[in-house]
């Protein structure tokens, strides 16, 4: 599996940092909390929740959140590539304590596109789109990516 990372800065300010990160191979409506109190309602995710809540929450329950929103036939290769995301998420995250959100399957608005988890941490959206089964980093993948960044 690859990983896929794209940040930027809170506000707009440039980009932070650009990066392709290959991942260990192993062969809501919601709210968004944006640093501080300000909070904002949001239905454009089918999973949401502070990066503490995620880590509390059971894998199966994560994953039924993720299949009560998807609106297609849900195939097994996307059910297992969920599954892998949240167990590799879980993993990356086992001991967090800051302030952080995390989303699975954001819809950028305006674009009819679904990033498979955007991360909120310390001020930088993190972009990640997982790709089950690939080795490297196809050209179209890195071009979705950079895509869903802008």
């Amino acid at each position: 599996m690859v990983v896929l990372l794209r940040c930027w800065e809170r506000g707009g300010k440039g980009m932070a940092g650009a990066c392709f990160i290959p991942h260990y191979s192993e062969s809501a409506e919601a709210k968004l909390m944006l640093y501080g109190s300000r909070r904002i309602r949001m239905k454009r995710s089918y999973y949401a929740n502070t990066i503490k809540k995620f880590l509390l929450d059971l894998d199966s329950i994560i994953l039924g959140e993720l299949v009560r929103h998807h609106e297609f036939a849900l195939e097994e290769l996307q059910r297992n590539a969920w599954i892998d995301q949240i167990h590799i998420l879980k993993q990356l995250f086992e001991g967090y304590t800051d302030d952080a959100f995390i989303l699975f399957e954001y819809a950028i608005p305006r674009m009819g596109k679904r990033v498979d988890v955007v991360l909120l941490i310390t001020g930088f959206v993190f972009v990640l789109e997982f790709k089950v089964g690939e080795t490297k980093y196809p050209n179209y993948a890195m071009e979705q990516a950079l895509d869903y960044s802008l």
